[in-house]
């Protein structure tokens, strides 16, 4: 790359490009939020904090792939790359009530959006239940289903 400091910045912008590139990791489910902040899930083979630590724990190695990415114009697949990685992790980690068959592990919704566009999407293999389909599981399990 030869030219001027300011030519060369100029083109590195253009090969980066501008605006967000956003990745979201939605566990979709009524009682998500109160199983990833109860510290006493690991009773039923999971972590508290599942998605926020899958996060973090490979935070730097993650970085790494989307810099590396950045100027061969492949920071959107690089992206999926690293939310399909924090998302297995986070499965891992997810607790799993015997009562409902890990529906949990199935409920992740992944989405990366470059400037508001959806560049990828999968949808969770189990949809968001209703308070009804909660119900009904409380009902067919007993009393230890209590996780909404």
């Amino acid at each position: 790359m030869s030219g001027s400091f300011g030519a060369r910045t100029r083109l590195l912008e253009e090969m980066v490009g501008e605006g967000i590139l956003r990745s979201e990791i939605i566990v979709d489910q009524i009682y998500a939020h109160r199983q990833h902040e109860d510290y006493l899930v690991k009773k039923h083979g999971g972590q508290a904090k599942y998605l926020e630590t899958a996060l973090f724990d490979r935070l730097a190695e993650h970085m790494e792939i989307l810099a590396q990415s950045v100027l061969r114009g492949l920071l959107v697949p690089a992206m999926v790359e690293v939310t399909e990685s924090i998302t297995g992790n986070a499965i891992e980690r997810t607790p799993i009530l015997p009562e409902t068959g890990g529906i949990l592990k199935k409920s992740y919704h992944r989405m990366v959006l470059d400037n508001g566009v959806l560049r990828y999407n999968k949808p969770p293999i189990i949809p968001r239940l209703t308070q009804k389909e909660i119900t009904e599981i409380h009902e067919a399990v007993g009393p230890a289903a209590k996780f909404d």
